[in-house]
């Protein structure tokens, strides 16, 4: 489960999340470029384009499924409410991947397909979701800090 940090925190320990397969895919996505201004003159041939040296990319929406899980009820709504304060109430947050040494800073869009309190076979409770995510950075690398 480790490997994940949110603002520093490690995303299973706090918030009792875990990351499906997937992620990887998400956040390793490149981003698509940014229209560039183009004349298409009756004249000529071609097309004129500007910005051909200099790209510009849109933001990255990442579409991204969670596990919460949690030891019981309590130990369940605990992690939940942590999580929903700290998403609810931040703007811009980092979100380290341990193993790729790297940071996204990342921001909160919205969450879809919540899934009821379920009971998993390790004998956890627990819920599904996914989460939109923004990154409107998404050609800067943010090395994790040591």
């Amino acid at each position: 489960m480790e490997g994940y940090k949110i603002n520093g925190l490690d995303a299973f320990l706090t918030y009792g999340i875990i990351f499906p397969k997937g992620l990887d895919k998400q956040l390793l996505k490149l981003p698509a470029k940014k229209q560039s201004i183009e004349f298409s003159y009756p004249d000529h041939d071609g097309t004129e384009r500007g910005n051909v040296d200099r790209p510009f990319y849109e933001s990255a929406m990442l579409t991204i499924g969670i596990v919460i899980l949690a030891n019981n009820e309590a130990d369940f709504y605990q992690k939940y409410g942590a999580f929903t304060t700290f998403i609810l109430n931040t703007g811009y947050f980092n979100f380290d991947v341990t193993r790729m040494k790297r940071r996204y800073k990342l921001l909160y869009k919205e969450m879809s397909d919540f899934d009821k309190l379920t009971s998993f076979e390790s004998n956890q409770i627990g819920c599904t979701a996914t989460l939109t995510l923004i990154n409107d950075f998404p050609t800067s690398f943010y090395p994790i800090p040591s």
